[in-house]
């Protein structure tokens, strides 16, 4: 309609109204066709057809020349505008074939002005309404994005001097959904685009040609004419022009201010969100501010976000709940872009980056797990799919009985039923088809009850009325859900063989059955193949009523067989389904047991009339034989003796069985006396408890596995071993008992079922292969506690022959009975293919050692033990022999042997084996191998001239190692010299040196001798790559510095001359580049000044660029051309471009007068400031019991980066002001506590548990961390740094296995194997093994090569503290351990404030590839190490007991006077209450936590400061009675009179005994020993408090200070808290309300000066505080007073409760503070507004008033929890909720949607 004629109107103004409909047609009834300048029917085309002229024509409404088409179509411009436009919302369909659809919809768009307006002032409204992206497959439906409203607002105005546009954006709520079936259907629509394209046939392509050979080239077109003449001829383009020229004389000023919704990502498992990460923008939103030129001159640009709001939540597989993963955020930037000067190009761009807040990350072991865990599930979405084929949804039902599920859905209940069958039956269509939410469990029948509903994404479980049995929903594996239906006494079948189960009761329904599959519940299958000699029976040889459990399964015990009587309890017996074995004696199985393991023995032979005997592990409790079996073994022992007897030998062995019943109970060491007269397989049962479904119901499961199992990871080499249990009576030498013997196949496990006991532990000894000749090895002993949790390994000597020299094997025990044998070193070669008799070997003391295939078992002492290496080779047809010593590196190292056939240059490189195929095992391979390989990646011969002058010819392809002679001139590296194979006419290039210097590409430049140009080409490049003490150097045609002319206007060719600088004179042919061509830039000396300058001659004028690898700009105005420099990918561009365009000729009104041959003088630099106030990274455990684990503090976190973009140079500032690390386990203490713990002060003897573990000692504000970093413009990819400065603060460091123990534990279960599983493959590494480093040799990419002018790394001062026991430190090396195992005088190793200081290093000039420059520093650091070892045992616990009888004289000293002291000072503490003065304890209390003694002059000074306090107190006889007058009269008269007189005679008693307690003090802390560093770590206090977890779940919140408070004061009684409510506070006290799951307790908590001053980071997203309490403290005066009488004292509670147990008394101190009454006590709850306080009555008709303030909606929700626990069915999810909603996480919008096939869908467009 723009185009019509204009019909009538005022003046020129145009209305638009346009809707969804078809394309108007024309006056001829066609579509008027859409023209673009790019288009055939443009004007500005180059050939026009007659068609398109009459298309053209038609279109004007006027015939005329192209300029006359200017005219008319200028005519038709408006001069004013009002739109309104409205786009309906076009939606569209692409099925994704077997997948399902994605749906697209564009959104609705309103374009509108709200009134007509001049084209000069245009006010504008753009609306884009319901954006949004869908995903369905065959049964979900995932909104990937929501519907997301956008609005913005344009108000453009022209004035004379300035062109101002102010533009408002709105944008709302953000969504976006990655879930894998998601990613996986959009994964697919680039195929489904190819497939809709069409197809390209022989035709197509033809026409296609024959039109494009017809076309005029558009290169041959004269541009120029075709704008002047259209310049010249047409008015429209004359003002045009004019128009241009007055817009680029004004100004641009743009303001922009853009308002976002909340931003939320949830990522999805297969079934549900796992992770979510919000944002916000705050405050202002986005502020945009431009001001420059029209053509972007003097510019000024600021962008501004004043906070921007982070946080992340993960869900917890355990709980269900969301956790903070990152908690709320916040951060400021601002942009600020600005001309450096008037008229310059120059910008300078300073961006500041301010968090407001920490920046807090909380990582909990499960929560990282499974997110880990969703890595390979995303892969698999992309790849191939498999993971949709699981079943995500299944049950399975091993209760022996049918059950009824009833599926909770939308539209009503769905029941489904399940036999007792053991299969697995998917649910999936009851819940993805009819979208259930929670499953109930019922028995079949109309009259049956139905469990509590279960919540299908839940791991949770319940009871099914009227049964024992548990419906219990757990996560196998991530993204699925299983529903186990089984009785909670189970039992799990680890063993190789079938166990035959018998049971006090049988089942009478054998159609029913009781196991299934443990890798359907989560248990998979070992890894290892696992075997022994048993062969299974039969199935027809069970006996009757028994039942037979497969391995790996899991039974469930029928009910029927279960005893349900102060806990669930069933009598068992089982064995070996094999060959001769009878069913060991029952015993009890019952979820009361205390033990966890136990050994049971099954006799293999009916000779022994005695009956099979359960060994007990020591230290169980709570185990009975059983009478019955008792008295039919001894029937003529009375039984009264018997009995005694019995309870003599339990408690003097330690003897037990498994749960209250069994049959003869034995010590393990009675059996070692007879063994050989016996024939038993042993089995070790193991008993874990599981979550409680009911109040009595706890699930228990029995794990059966032999009592040993040995695998052999050693690949490729089968062993013997052999074993005994272990004996106490006898020593090792003295020991003649028999071993037991079994062949190990290589990579499998064998499980040993005769060892008759390893209650003391099992001796092992082994040889490799199973020549009987063949000595075996010493043996080692694995501890009893080894065979159950993993040690450290034991180092065994395996023998291959009798006359070979052992190698060095490791017994590791991982846990469970399972010791896996491994090598941790192997050696292979890597030399020329071996002909026949020609051998590589290696041998230690003159024996060689053990091989497998073409690998070398090496012993245990290789890294410190020379070996000798042997090899043999012809040499003019005679067999020469080359030996060499040496030792295995831990990296690499190099070397050169003079051999019968020349020097030989080697180097001997480490790699890490993959431990996954190694069954877990660590081993590292030592490869020797030729240390130079040249290769020719051209496809012409080379000819090398070597360093001796002799000449080879290396082909092209082709890889050969080579032994070049180094000489003393060449500084300790080879260097030869290359050309074309069979080109005399070409000179030899420079020498090319093989060290790390010349590490890179360098370009070589080759000259042809004579005036006749040379048919080879000239320019080399040569590729070294320096690994590991190797080089590999790769020669290829061309040049990474490329010449490239594209100044086609001009028609100029380029001349090039490499040179080094710019008065060095032009030698040799230089490189003509010609127009639209290219060609490689190389250098004739590249290596000596490594200087990369050219002179280029343009037009017969001289540039030159100093180094090519430096951008640089040079603009030549005479030929209107730019010559620059810039980096493609990985080469350096040299190119020659015009900087003509129509554009430009149009404004050009004559000629320039600016200088565009040199670039702007000034600089653009970029400035970058980060800073951080906290960094915090907290661990929190759940493993054995919820707790926080550690927390890293990193404080005062500044970054600096500076940027001279012209000149290519950066600078970089790193700082750390402060870093802690904090073990918040509940026994560690800090200085905050000292006063509190009572801890003696100095002690040698005294354990200390410090909470920080690391800090650094921040003397005179030092900073624990400053990098500076200076980086230049390379030539090359190379890194330059011309100086790096590293220096790093003092740390104190506390190692102990009370934190080192938890955290190893803590990183196993929270990160996945596979995901660390690095190193080669055996495979790999066995197909290289033993051939040519050359044959398939793939030259390795060059790496990162840094130039390092200046390092400095300054010293490292460390003060250890060290105490781990002596079984932990196999990372040592042998000889050390050894050492510490002679020297050691107990089982810990000790160091006690051990000084490890390692010197400064500068480092001098260095070239070659990082990763080089780190290992040798690292290298360097190592053997430092090395070097303090033996010096660090001075001060450790292994050397220096001589020094403690002198530390135990003081210490005794210090024990007697603190004792003293501490007696005086709480006789003072109870004087003091006779004062009747609260703000005066308190006071006493405050001083006393404050005072600082640490010797006699200290103790005597606090001691007169005591004495004046105590006579200032004889005046208040004076003071209280008119205080007391002033306050409240005559009431107050008489009360001060009262505190006056007990004031003025106890205060100075007081006074004179903390006097006598300071001087006790000062004399005590005089008398002990110590440093500065002791009083340093111990009076050092931690950042951050522990974490509080809340609930029975542990749930993890937002760490708030005074909740860490109160878990410090009260310990043990703040486990379990749902909620706190603070309440008063004062000056001393504060008091809070903490909600219970069982009871409500209000606690009076210690206002320390923490509590005081701390803010807590409980924000929520938008910035809004979290508390719900108002501050109440007009309370604490009335708190004070009441708080002894409200509720009941919580011992009274405990009591009460069903879990009543003794107080500790550290708790009975705390539980002075703490009040409660129990949920179930409470009769009535009430809020009285008037007096502000909490009203209860108790069942008695106590009436309890607790002072509170809140808010209203906080008191409703209050007041609804309370009435809802008191009576049982407290809502505690509703009330969170309600009471912080800020934590919530609004899962509607991120959850997928069961897809509804009834819903009618919009009009679409279907593809």
């Amino acid at each position: 309609e723009l185009l019509q004629p204009p019909e009538t109107g005022d003046g020129d103004a145009i209305t638009v109204m346009v809707s969804e409909k078809p394309a108007r047609p024309d006056r001829d009834g066609e579509a008027s066709p859409v023209l673009s300048p790019k288009s055939h029917g443009s004007p500005m085309s180059r050939t026009v057809s007659a068609g398109q002229e009459a298309a053209v024509h038609a279109l004007l409404g006027k015939e005329g020349d192209v300029a006359q088409y200017a005219d008319a179509a200028f005519d038709r411009v408006p001069d004013q505008v009002n739109l309104d436009v409205v786009i309906a919302a076009p939606c569209v369909h692409i099925p994704v074939k077997d997948l399902g659809s994605v749906t697209m919809n564009l959104g609705s768009i309103k374009l509108f002005t709200p009134e007509r307006c001049s084209m000069k002032a245009v006010r504008m409204e753009v609306a884009l309404e319901d954006t949004m992206l869908m995903v369905a497959t065959k049964r979900e439906e995932f909104n990937v994005i929501s519907p997301l409203p956008i609005d913005i607002k344009l108000n453009h105005n022209e004035t004379e001097d300035a062109l101002m546009a102010d533009v408002s954006v709105s944008i709302g709520d953000l969504t976006l959904i990655a879930a894998p079936q998601a990613v996986q259907v959009l994964a697919k629509l680039p195929d489904v685009f190819a497939e809709l394209a069409p197809e390209t046939t022989e035709t197509t392509t033809e026409t296609t040609a024959a039109q494009a050979s017809t076309d005029v080239p558009s290169d041959q077109l004269d541009r120029k004419k075709l704008v002047s003449e259209v310049a010249g001829k047409s008015e429209a383009v004359q003002a045009a022009t004019q128009r241009a020229k007055e817009l680029t004389e004004k100004r641009l000023k743009v303001n922009l201010m853009a308002n976002l919704g909340k931003l939320e990502v949830a990522v999805l498992d297969l079934i549900q969100p796992v992770l979510t990460l919000q944002s916000r923008i705050l405050d202002n939103g986005i502020q945009v501010s431009h001001d420059s030129l029209m053509t972007g001159l003097d510019m000024n640009t600021s962008v501004n976000l004043s906070k921007l709001a982070l946080v992340a939540y993960a869900r917890n597989p355990s709980s269900h709940e969301w956790e903070p993963l990152l908690e709320p955020f916040h951060i400021g930037a601002s942009l600020q872009l600005e001309s450096v000067k008037e008229g310059s190009d120059a910008l300078s761009t300073k961006l500041s980056c301010n968090a407001h807040n920490p920046l807090l990350l909380n990582v909990r072991a499960p929560s990282l797990y499974r997110l880990a865990c969703l890595g390979p599930i995303f892969q698999a979405s992309l790849e191939s799919g498999e993971f949709t084929e699981k079943t995500r949804y299944r049950a399975v039902n091993l209760s022996g009985q049918p059950l009824r599920l009833d599926f909770i859905c939308p539209s009503g209940t769905l029941q489904k039923d399940l036999l007792p069958d053991g299969s697995e039956v998917s649910l999936e269509e009851e819940i993805l088809v009819y979208g259930a939410s929670d499953i109930s469990v019922s028995l079949e029948g109309d009259d049956s009850v139905a469990s509590d509903p279960l919540s299908i994404e839940t791991c949770g479980c319940t009871v099914v009325p009227g049964s024992l049995c548990v419906a219990q929903i757990w996560m196998p594996e991530p993204g699925c859900r299983m529903l186990l239906l089984a009785p909670p006494l189970r039992l799990h079948n680890t063993c190789d063989v079938p166990l035959e189960l018998k049971l006090a009761a049988s089942y009478e329904d054998q159609s029913a059955k009781f196991s299934c599959d443990a890798e359907h519940v989560g248990e998979a299958p070992p890894v290892v193949k696992m075997h022994s000699n048993f062969t299974p029976l039969d199935a027809a040889a069970k006996e009757k009523g028994t039942y037979l459990v497969m391995p790996n399964e899991i039974f469930a015990v029928p009910e029927s067989a279960i005893e349900n009587k102060n806990g669930l309890r069933a009598d068992v017996s089982f064995r070996p389904f094999v060959e001769g074995h009878e069913f060991c004696s029952p015993f009890s199985f019952s979820s009361k047991v205390e033990s966890d393991s136990l050994d049971v023995l099954c006799l293999r032979s009916l000779e022994e009339p005695e009956l099979p005997r359960i060994l007990g592990a020591k230290g169980n409790r709570g185990y009975m034989p059983r009478q019955d079996e008792k008295e039919k073994h001894d029937d003529e022992v009375d039984t009264k003796t018997r009995a005694k007897d019995v309870s003599t030998r339990t408690q003097k062995k330690g003897i037990c069985a498994c749960g209250g019943k069994s049959g003869m109970v034995t010590d393990p060491e009675d059996l070692l006396e007879d063994e050989e007269s016996r024939a038993v397989s042993s089995l070790s049962c193991n008993i874990k408890h599981g979550v409680k479904a009911g109040h009595d119901l706890q699930i228990t499961r029995l794990t059966v596995r032999p009592l040993l199992s040995l695998v052999n990871a050693v690949p490729e080499m089968d062993m013997t071993m052999q074993y005994r249990a272990s004996s106490k009576a006898l020593t090792t030498l003295l020991d003649r008992r028999p071993w037991k013997e079994i062949q190990l196949q290589s990579m499998v496990g064998v499980n040993v079922y005769d060892l008759p006991s390893a209650a003391n532990g099992v001796e092992l000894r082994g040889r490799l292969g199973d020549d009987m000749e063949t000595p075996f090895s010493s043996s080692v002993l694995v501890r009893a506690s080894a065979l159950h949790n993993s040690a450290e390994m034991l180092e065994l000597d395996f023998k291959q022959t009798a006359s070979g020299a052992a190698a060095g094997i490791v017994a590791q025990p991982l846990g469970a009975g399972r010791v896996r044998m491994s090598c941790p070193r192997l050696f292979t070669h890597r030399l020329d293919d071996l002909k026949q008799d020609e051998e590589v070997q290696l041998f230690s003391s003159g024996a060689p050692l053990p091989k497998i295939s073409e690998f070398t078992m090496l012993p245990n002492n290789c890294e410190s033990k020379k070996c000798e290496l042997l090899v043999r080779r012809w040499v003019d047809g005679t067999l020469r022999e080359m030996k060499h010593n040496l030792t295995m590196p831990a990296a690499f190292d190099s070397f050169d042997v003079k051999t019968p056939w020349g020097t030989g240059y080697y180097c001997m490189q480490t790699e890490d084996l993959a431990a996954s195929g190694m069954l877990g095992a660590s081993c590292k391979v030592s490869s020797l191998r030729p240390r130079l390989v040249v290769t020719n990646a051209s496809d012409l011969d080379l000819e090398l001239q070597t360093p001796d002058g002799n000449v080879v010819v290396l082909n092209a392809q082709q890889s050969k190692p080579y032994h070049w002679h180094i000489s003393s001139s060449n500084k300790g590296a080879a260097s030869f010299h290359l050309r074309p194979a069979g080109h005399s006419d070409v000179s030899w290039s420079a020498a090319i040196p093989c060290s790390e210097q010349a590490a890179g590409s360098t370009p070589l430049l080759l000259s042809a001798n004579g005036d006749s140009p040379s048919a080879a080409p000239l320019v080399w490049t040569a590729e070294i790559a320096p690994s590991f003490g190797a080089f590999s150097i790769t020669l290829k045609k061309g040049s990474v510095f490329m010449a490239s002319n594209k100044a086609q206007t001009a028609n100029v060719n380029m001349e090039l001359y490499s040179v080094a600088s710019q008065k060095a004179t032009t030698t040799g042919a230089a490189t003509v580049v010609k127009p639209g061509e290219e060609a490689p830039i190389g250098w004739a000396d590249p290596y000596t000044l490594r200087q990369f300058g050219v002179k280029v001659v343009i037009g017969g004028e001289e540039h030159f660029i100093q180094d090519l690898g430096r951008r640089a700009e040079i603009q030549i105005k005479g030929l209107k051309v730019m010559l620059s420099v810039s980096r493609v990918g990985e080469s350096t561009i040299l190119s020659l471009d015009d900087v003509y365009s129509p554009v430009a000729a149009l404004l050009e009104t004559g000629e320039r007068t600016d200088d565009l041959s040199i670039t702007s003088d000034q600089a653009s630099t970029v400035e970058v400031d980060v800073q951080l106030c906290q960094l915090g990274v907290s661990l929190v455990d759940d493993e054995p019991t919820p707790r926080e684990l550690l927390f890293i503090h990193v404080g005062d976190i500044q970054l600096g980066y500076k940027q001279n973009v012209t000149e290519d140079k950066e600078e970089i500032n790193f700082r750390v002001g402060k870093l802690q690390g904090i073990c918040q386990l509940p026994e560690r203490v800090d200085g905050s506590m000292l006063e509190h713990k009572r801890q003696h002060k100095a002690g040698v003897l005294r354990k200390e548990l410090p909470a920080v573990i690391l800090a650094n000692h921040g003397e005179k504000d030092a900073n624990f961390l400053d990098i500076n970093i200076l980086r230049e413009a390379t030539s090359s990819q190379d890194l330059v740094l011309p100086a790096a400065n590293v220096l790093m603060d003092k740390l104190d460091v506390t190692v102990d296995h009370d934190w080192l123990s938890p955290l190893l534990d803590w990183l196993e279960r929270a990160i996945p194997q596979d995901a660390i599983d690095l190193g080669i493959t055996w495979d790999d590494m066995k197909a290289k093994a033993g051939r040519s480093i050359a044959v398939n040799y793939e030259p390795p990419s060059v790496p990162a090569v840094a130039c390092v002018e200046s390092l400095k790394l300054s010293e490292i001062n460390l003060t250890v503290w060290c105490r781990l026991p002596l079984s932990t430190l196999d990372f040592l090396p042998g000889p050390v351990r050894t050492i510490l195992r002679v020297v050691s005088v107990s089982s810990h190793f000790t160091l006690n404030a051990a000084q490890i200081k390692l010197p400064e290093k500068k480092l001098p000039e260095y070239r070659g590839p990082v990763e080089n420059l780190g290992v040798s520093i690292g290298m360097d650091y190592a053997a430092s190490l090395l070097k303090i070892v033996m010096s660090l045992l001075g001060k450790s616990s292994l050397l220096n007991a001589g020094a403690i009888p002198l530390a135990m004289g003081g210490t005794v000293v210090s024990m007697v006077t603190d004792g003293v002291g501490s007696t005086i000072r709480g006789g003072a503490g109870l004087l003091g209450h006779l004062a009747m003065d609260e703000d005066y304890n308190q006071q006493q209390k405050m001083k006393r936590e404050q005072k600082e003694i640490t010797g006699a002059i200290d103790g005597f000074k606090e001691a007169g400061k005591s004495l004046a306090t105590g006579l200032d107190g004889a005046l208040d006889i004076f003071r209280k009675p008119v205080q007391g007058a002033r306050q409240d009269g005559a009431k107050g008269l008489a009360v001060g009179c009262g505190t006056g007189i007990a004031g003025t005679v106890v205060k100075p008693v007081v006074g004179v005994a903390n006097a006598g307690s300071d001087i006790i003090t000062g004399i005590s802390a005089a008398a002990t020993f110590d440093s500065a560093a002791k009083r340093r770590r111990r009076e050092r206090c931690r950042c951050r408090g522990p974490r509080m977890l809340y609930g029975k779940s542990a749930v993890m919140r937002k760490w708030s200070d005074s909740d860490s408070q109160l878990l410090l004061q009260l310990g043990s009684f703040a486990e379990g808290v749902q909620e706190i409510v603070p309440l008063a506070s004062s000056a001393f006290h504060r008091y809070a309300l903490l909600l219970c799951s069982d009871k409500l307790l209000v606690v009076k908590l210690r206002a320390t000066q923490k509590m005081s001053e701390r803010h807590s980071t409980q924000v929520d997203l938008a910035g809004k505080a979290s508390t719900r309490s108002l501050a109440g403290k007009g309370h604490h005066h009335r708190m004070d007073r009441i708080f002894s009488e409200l509720l009941h004292p919580i011992e009274e509670v405990q009591r009460i409760s069903s879990s009543a147990s003794g107080l500790s008394q550290t708790e009975s101190t705390v539980a002075e503070n703490v009040r409660g009454v129990l949920y179930e006590e409470i009769k009535r709850v009430e809020f009285v507004d008037v007096d502000d306080a909490l009203v209860l009555e108790d069942q008695q008709g106590n009436s309890h008033s607790i002072p509170i303030v809140l808010e209203s909606d906080a008191k409703e929700a209050l007041q609804v929890l309370l009435e809802q626990a008191a009576k049982g069915r407290p809502n505690w999810r509703d009330f969170m909720h309600g009471w912080r909603p800020e934590e919530e996480v609004h899962e509607t919008a991120i959850r997928p949607k069961q897809k509804d096939e009834d819903v009618v869908k919009m009009t679409s467009v279907s593809i």
